[in-house]
């Protein structure tokens, strides 16, 4: 997050706060009301591609434009909410019985039959795909041998020509 502070703009992480980067920095116009967020990524890139002005608008939301590096930059900010929603809904009765309906014991021999059943389905899986690596494994030894073989005629028809001259 940016904040302006006087003449400079400061670098705040929204998920630690405690470590902030100050930056003297030429503000032009009124402080902004809302803090642009820019994603830290974007924001190093936009540091690291040599960019000296960014402009961003009064309510926050808006592009915010990087100028003077390699011409212009321009990138959305990111909306955090600075206040998590902590009130809980009331529950509705006709959640709880379903959720009583959901909690009922499941047979041991069930579960079992079913992690049996995920088994079997990932060794198919993993049997399809060796059969896929062994089948270009093939295609490339024959390749391979191919190429031995027309290296060969090569080597032959270059000595036929030697001999003949």
């Amino acid at each position: 997050m940016l904040k302006v502070v006087g003449n400079a703009v400061e670098l705040v992480p929204a998920n630690n706060p405690q470590l902030s980067l100050k930056i003297e920095a030429e503000i032009i116009g009124q402080p902004p009301a809302v803090v642009p967020a820019l994603n830290k990524f974007i924001l190093l890139r936009i540091l690291n591609q040599g960019y000296d002005k960014i402009k961003a608008n009064g309510h926050g939301f808006a592009p915010v434009m990087a100028e003077g590096g390699m011409g212009q930059f321009i990138a959305m900010p990111v909306r955090i909410n600075s206040e998590l929603n902590t009130t809980t809904r009331p529950v509705n009765e006709k959640v709880n019985k379903m959720e009583e309906k959901k909690n009922v014991e499941v047979e041991p021999l069930d579960e079992l039959n079913a992690s049996v059943e995920a088994l079997r389905m990932s060794l198919k899986q993993l049997y399809d795909v060796s059969v896929v690596l062994n089948r270009k494994v093939k295609e490339a030894s024959f390749a391979r041998k191919q190429k031995g073989r027309e290296y060969v005629q090569a080597k032959r028809a270059i000595e036929r020509i030697r001999a003949a001259v």
